[in-house]
């Protein structure tokens, strides 16, 4: 298994390729096997340990696949990890379909900021015959969601 760890300087991305399934579009590594969450995560949290020496992070960006598929408890642990600068910018890329209101409140009260809500399109045919399991509206509720939980 191959972790994506990409440090430069006061910036970091950390890929998480697991998706509940591969939309048609995509190009991405990024894989429905979500079962192997588990046994990544450890690989990842090795990766990060043997080469990031805790330099002030500017920026920590979770990028995917479908990191909005880690659990709060999964992405507090991760985040654990880093050294960040009061003012960092964190961000996580979710999905609509994969996140409510409830998981939005948890995330808004770890060190993310900021997010990157993965709408493609908002019309429902072009949606649909890209493989997204998500409406437009689904989009607007989740932007809705997470300005009033304090994003």
């Amino acid at each position: 298994m191959i972790s994506a760890f990409v440090y430069n300087g006061g910036m970091i991305y950390i890929h998480i390729p697991f998706c509940r399934q591969k939309c048609h579009y995509c190009s991405f590594v990024s894989s429905p096997a979500i079962n192997r969450k588990d046994e990544y995560l450890k690989t990842l949290k090795k990766e990060i340990l043997l080469k990031y020496k805790g330099e002030v992070l500017q920026t920590l960006y979770f990028g995917g696949g479908t990191p909005s598929l880690l659990t709060i408890g999964e992405i507090e642990s991760l985040l654990a990890l880093f050294n960040l600068r009061d003012d960092a910018e964190v961000t996580i890329e979710i999905n609509p379909e994969t996140v409510d209101k409830e998981y939005l409140s948890k995330l808004e009260k770890t060190r993310v900021n900021r997010l990157s809500i993965g709408s493609q399109s908002f019309d429902d045919g072009i949606l649909a015959s890209i493989g997204r399991k998500h409406k437009s509206a689904d989009v607007f509720r989740v932007v809705n969601d997470a300005k009033n939980c304090g994003f």
